[in-house]
């Protein structure tokens, strides 16, 4: 409820602060892989815990982000999970903000090479009725200078592939984290988006890595 005596900056609502636990059981088909928690969004500062063990602090509530905690799991007993949420300083903001979890919290398992987080950036620099241009940018996360290629799919509204492209890490780096410019896509009579034509292409973005397929995205 409103408050008269709490401050108008955060449109007079008290301020608080709140805990959340989550149990669970670790699949033991996760002992190879790195195991992340994926915060959408915590309102407005927030400390994570795993098992008692402090692993992430977010001090902004308009981003999520994300932990890896592989380390921390257990396999034989379950796991919690505990995050501490507040809506921070008295005058941090000029609007009721709300507070605490306000998005979706993910587990989420990855190969030791994979997309990184948010990591397919699609532009379409030149765009006109009979052709468009798109650019795709792949950030990589986990390479170790090991024989990997990234192909992607431009896939249109009706579900067929209209462009493709691949590319793979040949410049030299002692990065484990590199973002990969991929040659460009051109399509040919595109179908435009339009409020009364609303058509949406779609990414698909797969990494492989020795040969082997380690992990697929999609974007729009």
């Amino acid at each position: 409820p409103w408050d008269q005596t709490a401050t108008g900056a955060r449109g007079f609502k008290p301020c608080c602060e709140g805990w959340y636990r989550k149990t669970f059981s670790a699949n033991p088909l996760w002992k190879d892989k790195l195991v992340y928690l994926s915060f959408d969004g915590i309102m407005y500062v927030s400390d994570v815990y795993v098992n008692g063990t402090k692993v992430a602090s977010s001090d902004y509530g308009y981003i999520g982000f994300e932990v890896e905690i592989s380390e921390y799991l257990d396999f034989d007993k379950p796991n919690v999970v505990a995050v501490w949420a507040s809506t921070g300083p008295a005058k941090g903001s000029r609007w009721y903000t709300g507070a605490g979890l306000y998005r979706d919290v993910h587990v989420e398992v990855k190969n030791h090479t994979h997309i990184a987080r948010n990591g397919i950036y699609v532009t379409t620099p030149k765009v006109s009725e009979s052709n468009a241009t798109v650019a795709l940018q792949v950030e990589v996360d986990g390479f170790k200078n090991h024989d990997c290629l990234i192909k992607a799919d431009i896939i249109a509204p009706d579900g067929t592939v209209v462009g493709h492209t691949e590319s793979g890490i040949t410049f030299p780096t002692k990065l484990t984290c590199v973002e990969v410019r991929m040659p460009e896509i051109s399509l040919v009579n595109p179908r435009l988006w339009s409020p009364d034509t609303p058509n949406l292409y779609t990414a698909y973005v797969e990494i492989w890595a020795d040969g082997i397929l380690v992990d697929k995205k999609s974007d729009h």
